[in-house]
Order: C-alpha cells, then structure tokens, then sequence
C-alpha cells in the first residue's frame, strides 16, 4: 500500500528519502534541548497512525485538530500513509464551527486531543457520514469565514512540497537549522513553515504552545533554535523582555505587515534583524525580505521567493499582484464567480507599492476608505497617529458617516492620550476629510479567532 501511495504522493515520497538520511538525528526537540523523537521514530510512529486510522475507516478524511506537537506530525504524516485526506483545523474551535467544515470536506474522522497539558491524542468517528466532494485533493485548507462563511482551498500534495522548497531556498533555512514552532500547525504559515520544512528539508523543530513573552523567552534560550517564526506581536512581547539567544539567527514575521518601529526596537532590545514573509493560504509564500539591512519601511515584505512569478498591475489604490508558482492551490469549494484563483494564478486583496528592494503592504483593497468619491489608505492615517510615543497602537477603519452620504474614517486607540490631542495632531499633518470622526479607547486592540486585526469586524463592532 505504502509504495503504490507514494508514487502519487510526491511530499511523502521526498520524506521517505529524509527520514532514511537523518535517520538517528533529533527531528523534534523537548524545549529543553533534548530530543523527543529522531526522524526514524518519527516515521515508525507515523506507521502506527496510519494502521491505526485504517482501522478506524477504509478512507480515511481526517479533521486533525490538536495543539502543536509530535503526535500532532505523526497523525499528519499517517493519514497520507493511510490513503486519507487531511483537514488541519484549530483545536479549540468551536463544535459548530468542526461540524460545518466536516460537511463541507466530508471528513469521516476527528483526531483531536483534549487539552493543553496533555498530549493524548485520539481518533473519533466524525457524527455523520457526508458526502465527499468531487474535488481532488491530499488536504484542505480552511478559510476564516469572516466575510462570506467558510470555505475550502484544495492542494495537492506536490503543491505544499513545492511551497516548502521554495520557502527553505529564499530563505536559507537547511537540515542543520531547528525551528522554535509556536505558529499553529494548522495555520497556513505554520503548516509550510514548520512541517512543510521537516517533511521536505529535514528541518527539526521544537512544538511550543505557549506565547506568554517570558516563557517563549525562556525556551528560545533553552531549545537550541536557530530560527523562530513568528507574528509582530510575538516579537513585540519578546522585545519587552529583552530576550537573547545564542543560538538564534533569523527572525521572520508574518500575519501582518511588520511596524518598523516594532522592528526598531527589536533589534535594539534584543539584537536581532527580523526579516519579513509575506504568504497566503492560497499560494504559501509570495515575498521575503532576505537583506541584511536592519531597518526597512513599515510593511516591507521584500522580493518573490524563488520559483514565485509576480504580475503587477497599477490601480488607483497602488499595485495589485497575479501570482504565479508550482505551490498555488487547485481552487475553493465550493466555487464561486470571480474566485481569486483560476488558471493555477492567485489574485490577492492586499495593495502595495514599489519599495527599494522589493514590495511594501500598504493595506488591502476592501481596507480602503471611500470618503466622498476620495479613497484614502487608512495605513497613511495611523502612521500619524502613531507619531506620539503615548499611541501604543491606532487601527483606522470605515464606518458610515450619521448622514449616510458614505464612509467616514474611524480609529481604535490604544494609549494615554485624548481626543483633542489626537484631532490637533491629525490637524497638523493631514487635511481635514481625512481626521477621524470617531474615536473608541481601548486597552487593547480586539483580534478576530484567527489572531489577527480585522478592520471590518472593528467597523462592525464600533460602527453601529
């Protein structure tokens, strides 16, 4: 069974070729330091799973929802054993939420364990047999579902293999390197980034659940990792540490555009460069700032990754890309009109502009702020804002003016500092259509499930 899935299953036939030449060396890592399992027994337990999941259903279509850890990469590596289809999922996510996404993909299996301090995974018939869909497809991924319910995007199993690769070359991470792995298995960035690179380049990693800044200090300081990546807050947290590793040489932000005031302090506090990727669900990665320089522009993402092909198109707003590579997904299911990809080419929302070497962020399409007939970047708007060290963070977003002729800017505050104040600082500094109408201070910025800011959950939360 094993030889006849991997001659279609191109990711496990390159991992059979890894574990066979790492063999006794430490795949993953306690964080500690010490191993927990080498790539050898790695591969026996991804064996074990698969017998077991055969046992369970003759096709396996798994929803795979646990924290990260080596249990977690056996299961992944035995469902594609097995025959199956593996659907990543997050593992505190809610049972409607589980029963809507097993409906869609048609998953018959649930491997899931039950909390943060126990690794114990276990296999669970799915409650109801649902029809599989008539999309070919080695894993799904799933969408957030925020703006028009959740969907699913297929892959093959060459095109996350060809996603790790070009990650590992445009980045010049190799076999001798070993990832702190904080970002989630079962999200995009963490599915290419961690167990992309293990499977496809032999590049061990230390599963860590723990975001805390002391404790994700500590453990970079004890794990012996080399690479860490990670979101801007994580390095927000860690530069409030100030903590240091010897081991650690290369940074790498994702999720949101970087601050480069974030990156400043980083670098002060902790001695360290962060370079920035910029990916998507459907594609992997798109850019990456490979520079030794130490300071680049808020939002800088650098050039395209190897085997990456970007098309630029000028809009109004700034640049929008095609994208072009091996790693681009088959498609959404289920399908619409106007889908961001088709032909094997992905259209993202984002806008950004030419930047010395390379690309910077500057918002996203449906971000941008009509006011009057006039868009504006609400990115322009908190780059003012954020000139006073009292703002410790501004997120601009639309809402609807009171007299319903269009959009008007709105902003979330994070900081000691007043109305008034702000409005004479926007005064300064940008012409009066531009100056928030509403102002909301908060102690912190409210985040979407996935983690991240949402401009149009903020307009839905405060704008009403």
């Amino acid at each position: 069974m094993t030889e006849k899935i991997e001659h279609g299953n191109h990711f496990l036939s390159r991992w059979k070729e890894i574990s066979q030449e790492h063999k006794k060396r430490g795949a993953v890592f306690h964080a500690d330091g010490s191993v927990q399992a080498s790539f050898d027994s790695l591969a026996e337990g991804a064996a074990r799973r698969a017998e077991a999941l055969l046992k369970a259903h003759d096709r396996p279509r798994v929803l795979l929802m646990a924290e990260n850890s080596c249990e977690w990469v056996e299961f992944f590596l035995g469902v594609w054993l097995a025959g199956g289809v593996i659907v990543p999922c997050e593992s505190m996510m809610e049972e409607s939420a589980v029963r809507e996404i097993e409906a869609l993909a048609g998953t018959n299996l649930r491997v899931r364990c039950g909390t943060r301090d126990s690794n114990g995974m276990e296999i669970q018939r799915s409650p109801t047999e649902n029809p599989i869909p008539d999309v070919h497809a080695d894993l799904f991924k799933v969408t957030s579902g925020t703006s028009s319910g959740r969907r699913l995007i297929a892959f093959t199993a060459g095109q996350l293999l060809a996603d790790a690769d070009q990650l590992a070359k445009g980045m010049g991470i190799s076999s001798s390197d070993r990832n702190l792995a904080l970002i989630s298995f079962a999200h995009s960035y963490g599915l290419s980034s961690l167990v992309g690179l293990l499977m496809a380049r032999g590049v061990s990693m230390v599963p860590w659940n723990d975001p805390l800044p002391r404790a994700l200090g500590g453990v970079l300081q004890t794990s012996g990792a080399t690479v860490f990546p990670g979101v801007p807050a994580m390095f927000r947290g860690l530069a409030a540490t100030q903590a240091r590793s010897s081991s650690l040489r290369l940074c790498i932000s994702a999720g949101a555009p970087l601050p480069s005031a974030d990156a400043k302090t980083f670098l002060d506090q902790c001695g360290q460069k962060i370079h920035s990727f910029y990916g998507a669900s459907e594609c992997g990665g798109i850019c990456y700032d490979a520079s030794g320089e130490a300071l680049r522009p808020d939002g800088f993402v650098g050039m395209a990754l190897p085997g990456v092909h970007l098309k630029p198109r000028q809009t109004e707003e700034g640049i929008k890309l095609a994208i072009r590579s091996p790693a681009v997904g088959s498609g959404y299911f289920p399908s619409r009109n106007g889908d961001a990809i088709s032909a094997a080419c992905f259209h993202p929302a984002d806008i950004l502009e030419d930047c010395d070497g390379g690309y910077r962020i500057i918002g996203r399409e449906s971000d941008f702020i009509n006011i009057a007939g006039r868009k504006v970047n609400p990115s322009e708007i908190e780059q003012v804002l954020l000139t006073d060290p009292r703002v410790q963070e501004a997120v601009v977003f639309a809402v609807l003016s009171d007299s319903s002729r269009g959009e008007v800017p709105a902003s979330c505050v994070v900081g000691e500092i007043s109305e008034p104040e702000l409005k004479t600082l926007c005064a300064l500094n940008l012409p009066p259509w531009q100056i928030p109408r509403h102002w909301f201070f908060v102690s912190e910025i409210p985040k979407n499930s996935r983690g991240k800011i949402s401009r149009k959950d903020l307009a839905l939360r405060f704008g009403q």
